[in-house]
This record gives C-alpha cells, structure tokens and sequence, in this order.
C-alpha cells in the first residue's frame, strides 16, 4: 500500500491534499509556536454536481475578514498539488473512471478535447456492451 504524502492546498491556509486523494483541515494550533499546527480532521468529500465527482468545501477570509467558501473538486485538488500541468491543459481524467478514486495514481492532465474525445468512445463502448 502507498504511503501518504500530504502537501499544502495552495491559496487555502490550514487545508492539505493527500496523494491518496483525502483532503484535511488543521484543528488547532500551538501556542506556544503560532505557526505549528498540532491536528488536522479529515474532510468528507461529497458528490458535487450529479456526475460522481467528489468535492469538498474549503474557507477562507477575504480581505474584509469575511468567511467565504469556495467547493473544489478533489480531483483537481489532487492533480494541481502533485503534478506538474507545463502543457497547461484544462482537465484532470480519471483513469479507470471510477470518478471517487482521486488517488494520484489514478489522474491525468488532459486536454479539453482529448477528454471529451475518449469519453465519447466510453460511452459508445459501454452502449455495445449493454446491448449484448
């Protein structure tokens, strides 16, 4: 089994992202040291928008001091932490298209097109087989 590896959610302070595709949230801090943060609670992901993509709900305090919550897919969450995007293309895939594994393992980078391109030809095998 792989070791998870945490990393920080860039843009979200006190939020990691795990290569094993969890999400957690700092739970409190030292006192002692103020930038040492001593637990961390694991966050549910949820299904987001009917389509199985799993999201999670990260805060944050905009420039008046306001909460604000902003949804994230894990799966992008994941991919834009651990890889490294030089083609600058706009979509994170799912491998074995089970769209709750968001292990790193398990995503890839692609274009728009390329995505859209190879979903077609899921669906028109998975309508080949349910005929039969």
């Amino acid at each position: 089994m792989a070791r998870e590896l945490w990393k920080d959610i860039k843009g979200y302070k006190g939020y990691q992202v795990s290569n094993l595709g969890n999400i957690r949230s700092s739970n409190g801090v030292d006192q002692a040291n103020r930038s040492k943060i001593i637990s961390y609670k694991a966050l549910k992901p949820y299904k987001r928008n009917g389509k199985g993509y799993m999201a999670v709900d990260l805060w944050m305090t905009d420039e008046k001091g306001n909460a604000v919550r902003n949804t994230k897919f894990v799966h992008t969450l994941v991919a834009t932490s651990f890889f490294d995007n030089r083609a600058n293309t706009e979509t994170v895939d799912h491998k074995n298209y089970n769209r709750q594994d968001n292990s790193v393992g398990n995503l890839v980078f692609k274009s728009r097109s390329q995505n859209t391109s190879e979903a077609r030809q899921r669906q028109t095998t998975l309508q080949q087989v349910q005929k039969h």
